[in-house]
């Protein structure tokens, strides 16, 4: 038998081409480590990993080793990393206390700048060549990133605020999570009997003697100690429940297909735009179950989602979970003779009768993704006022016409509408990303313009007369000071195009988007097989691990 150092070597020479250039904490062209094959997206073993399984992970460019888990939220692993640092602090007897943030945010823990040497020392003592790292924060951002090995870099021993964070990757060796969900440790000076923040806080940045009576605080599912001016809640921070709701429908259900091909029966001879009942308005490849790992993963602050379908549930949905709900559309509609719909803007009109829906949710479709770890704040301000993201694309300023794209034509109706109650002209959509609505807003939406919205509501399919009430709930609480214009970091994919495969490339490689679309809103002439392919190899590259919703 080989020696095992052998082994290694030959393994490298072999997979060489494999290993990335650089590794955070290990450098450039790393050594001691084993190459894993057997993955489209190429990982690396970390041999001297005595308690758990490490994997160099790669992710938008970035490596990182980190411990293998094949279920993980962006919320837990803030968790993680908190529990951790706790955990060492109180086995050493180092003071300390802690309070939160926002949801997604960084948690922190104080200490004393005197036992910043030994807070260093104990966790690399703890969590030596174990997948953590330290990092120095420095504003906004993090740099002299260390992984921890068994001894304290002097680098770290001089700053201020340090971040701790143990990595996370998939099996097949994707990263997961990295400083993002990190916990961070603020070094307080103490002089005359006052101790003082290194930084900024939204609670107090100096704490007298009077200050420190001891209490306990609720960070996300843990109770830590604090001090009583960290207990009270941040009114800035968004701190609400928030719901999610899905439209889903598989185009490939048979009953379906029957339901539909009747429908298109019952038209009267009535010309559709080609667009209106197109079969890849339908088609489902199975994008729901990786919108649902994108939430899951990166906005696991989400308290409910509801999918709302034509009594369709997929196979691989785990309809036990206490944090799903499928709603039929006949628990909605109040007129059943409405039914079945196969009218998205139908469907959009009584969103808002959700039994159980909270005053504030996300609204999505099955083909946009949240791209990265996220907070409420970017869909909600924290009195409760929704933003929306308006698109560059017009639907025109023209009268509406039956030539119109089913969309445009809505949203010229739309814009109507807004003209004669507000004396305004809009002529933007909006970015096909999660919509934050609110069931009050549209509520009054429904009742300023009832006919419009229950003329939408019994139209089969998309009609020329139809409104869209998504749209409009943006604007009509823009006009009425219930909703702002937001930024978000947002990216449309056409999955038809040619050059998709460099799209998605893009996405995977560049840690820039909030959120993304993948649409076709029409495959004619497409290689479908082709198409499928590249969608679920991205899909499973960007979004590798279950999510709590899955069978």
């Amino acid at each position: 038998m080989a020696a095992p150092g052998v082994t290694i070597k030959k393994q490298l020479l072999k997979l060489s081409n494999y290993v990335p250039t650089w590794v955070e904490g290990l450098g450039r062209n790393p050594r001691g480590v084993i190459f894993a094959p057997g993955a489209k997206i190429s990982f690396l073993v970390h041999p001297r990993a005595s308690r758990r399984p490490l994997l160099v992970g790669r992710g938008h460019g970035r490596y990182f080793v980190g411990t293998v888990t094949d279920h993980l939220g962006s919320q837990q692993a803030i968790q993680a990393n908190l529990d951790a640092v706790v955990d060492v602090l109180k086995n050493a007897g180092i003071a300390h206390f802690v309070y939160g943030t926002a949801a997604g945010q960084h948690p922190v823990v104080g200490c004393l700048a005197k036992d910043r040497v030994a807070v260093v020392s104990e966790l690399v003592k703890t969590h030596g060549h174990s997948g953590a790292y330290v990092g120095v924060v420095s504003g906004t951002g993090i740099r002299a990133r260390r992984y921890l090995k068994r001894s304290a870099p002097s680098v770290l021993t001089k700053a201020s605020v340090l971040r701790f964070f143990m990595p996370q990757v998939s099996p097949t060796g994707i990263l997961l999570s990295d400083d993002r969900a990190g916990c961070d440790i603020e070094f307080w000076r103490s002089s005359a009997g006052v101790w003082t923040s290194p930084v900024a806080n939204p609670y107090a940045t100096e704490l007298a003697e009077g200050d420190r009576q001891r209490t306990e605080v609720q960070v996300g599912t843990g109770t830590y100690d604090s001090y009583p001016a960290f207990v009270q809640p941040d009114p800035f921070v968004t701190n609400y429940p928030i719901d999610v709701v899905y439209t889903w429908v598989d185009g490939n259900d048979p009953a379906w297909q029957s339901r539909k091909r009747a429908a298109l029966g019952d038209t009267d001879g009535t010309e559709l735009n080609p667009l209106a009942a197109n079969e890849s308005r339908f088609s489902s490849r199975d994008e729901l179950k990786y919108s649902l790992r994108s939430v899951a993963a990166f906005a696991d602050w989400v308290r409910h989602i509801y999918l709302v379908t034509d009594d369709q549930v997929p196979d691989w949905l785990d309809t036990s979970s206490d944090r799903v709900t499928v709603v039929s559309h006949k628990e909605l509609f109040p007129d059943s003779s409405a039914l079945p719909t196969f009218n998205s803007h139908a469907i959009e009109t009584v969103l808002h009768r959700i039994p159980g829906l909270s005053e504030h949710f996300l609204y999505m479709n099955d083909d946009v993704f949240i791209g990265r770890p996220i907070t409420p704040d970017l869909f909600f301000s924290s009195v409760g006022g929704p933003k929306f993201f308006r698109s560059t694309a017009l639907f025109g300023v023209g009268p509406r016409t039956v030539d119109d794209a089913p969309v445009d034509a809505a949203g010229k109706n739309n814009r109507d509408l807004l003209a004669q109650e507000f004396g305004v002209a809009v002529t933007n959509k909006f970015k096909h990303t999660p919509h934050a609505l609110r069931k009050s807003v549209i509520e009054q939406v429904e009742k300023r313009w009832s006919a419009e919205v229950e003329r939408t509501r019994v139209s089969s399919f998309r009609d020329p007369d139809d409104i869209a009430i998504i749209s409009l709930s943006h604007y009509f609480g823009y006009f009425t000071e219930q909703a702002t214009a937001g930024n978000i970091r947002y990216e449309y994919v056409n999955i038809a195009l040619a050059n998709v495969r460099q799209r998605y490339r893009k996405l995977l490689t560049q840690d820039s988007w909030d959120a993304f679309c993948l649409n076709d809103t029409d495959n004619e002439g497409v290689d479908m097989v082709r198409q499928e392919r590249l969608l679920s190899d991205f899909l499973q590259a960007y979004f590798p691990v279950k999510s709590p919703f899955e069978n």
